[in-house]
């Protein structure tokens, strides 16, 4: 008998609802212990560095919407997050200096420690490496509105 016919001999048998059942059981069995797992990870990681530094790379204050994520991680002590205010390529420099300061500004109205990627004294863009980040939050991610040095792969 092959795997296609037992399928079908116990999907006959056995009632429809319990199937479903048991599949769902199943899915959430995986779930719980992938979350579990993750949990172990992070808490082995964060026993060796002490904190997480988790940054959001944002462009615009105005599509900001990891308000409540945000302030999770900042009650949590697993966690040290901050913002960093990436320059949009697309824009002129005075524009882009207008933007960067006035999402600073809101950032730091909301009581968020704030950084800019944006150099004003050169005029050049800072690397992301100076912050030495371990999780990364894109807040909207388009490859030509960023400068390709904020390109991250794993």
């Amino acid at each position: 008998m092959t795997k296609s016919e037992l399928v079908y001999w116990v999907e006959a048998l056995v009632p429809r609802s319990l199937v479903l059942f048991y599949r769902r059981k199943k899915r959430n069995y995986f779930w719980h212990r992938q979350q579990w797992y993750n949990r172990i990870a992070l808490k082995r990681i964060s026993k060796k560095k002490g904190s997480l530094n988790v940054a959001f790379l944002v462009n615009y204050a105005s599509i900001w919407k990891y308000d409540s994520v945000f302030r999770m991680m900042q009650q949590d002590s697993m966690f040290h997050p901050f913002v960093l205010i990436c320059p949009c390529v697309l824009q002129d420099e005075e524009n882009k200096r207008q933007i960067i300061q006035d999402n600073i500004a809101t950032f730091t109205k909301k009581g968020y420690e704030v950084y800019s990627l944006y150099n004003e004294s050169t005029g050049k863009n800072i690397s992301l490496s100076k912050y030495n980040i371990d999780i990364l939050f894109y807040t909207r991610y388009y490859a030509n509105e960023t400068d390709k040095q904020y390109d991250v792969y794993h």
